[in-house]
């Protein structure tokens, strides 16, 4: 099962042995392994981008009269060091 962004409340109640989310807390993963269930994090934010121009298009195609723009200046908030 994949959730974009924090996909634990959705994915707590999907019978998939397998999980893909951007985040989940410490004591759900442990919770998860507790389970049978493999957690694969991609991290929150790069987990809801990759659909932003899909979105853009959508957006754009119901709302024509919209000017609808994909922020060049968003990113990460967390920085691996």
């Amino acid at each position: 099962a994949v959730q974009a962004g924090s996909g634990q409340s959705v994915l707590s109640k999907s019978s998939a042995k397998c999980w893909v989310t951007g985040e989940m807390s410490h004591h759900d993963i442990l919770a998860a392994k507790a389970k049978g269930i493999s957690v694969i994090l991609t991290g929150h934010s790069n987990s809801e981008r990759f659909y932003l121009e899909r979105l853009q298009y959508a957006l754009s195609s119901v709302l024509p009269a919209a000017h609808v723009m994909i922020s060049e200046v968003d990113s990460d908030p967390l920085e691996i060091v």
